[in-house]
């Protein structure tokens, strides 16, 4: 385990993340947002609908230094039709990243943290289900 980081599944579509101010990693269909890279938060159930559609969506909590925003939208850039980057004012992680069910939470922006964005990213892109 890479310190600062936690997957977290969530085995209902009732449930979620253990804490309630989490984004959202599940729930009703909804028009979804495009992919790309965003400056201002996106609506809630906008990312659900895209989650829910095989999206992976990268929350961030601003601010963000502009390194680090870069080397998110270098990550949304590799799987252009599969990623979004968000920031997210009320997040509990420095970073988290979704897919349907799924929720990686960062308390840090560390060495790792870009890795591990590409695992999970690998392992859950495509997962939603209404591919």
């Amino acid at each position: 385990m890479i310190a600062g980081l936690a997957v977290v599944g969530v085995a209902s579509a009732l449930l979620r993340p253990a804490d309630p101010r989490g984004p959202a990693v599940d729930g009703p269909k909804a028009a979804p947002a495009a992919p790309g890279v965003y400056l201002r938060p996106v609506n809630g159930r906008a990312l659900v609908g895209a989650i829910r559609r095989g999206a992976i969506v990268i929350h961030y909590r601003p601010p963000l230094a502009g390194d680090r925003v870069e080397q998110l939208e270098k990550l949304q850039e590799a799987v252009p039709s599969g990623t979004i980057v968000t920031p997210d004012r009320g997040l509990r992680y420095a970073l988290a990243v979704t897919a349907w069910r799924r929720l990686l939470g960062c308390s840090r922006f560390g060495g790792g943290t870009i890795d591990a964005i590409r695992l999970f990213r690998g392992r859950f892109i495509g997962t939603g289900p209404d591919r």
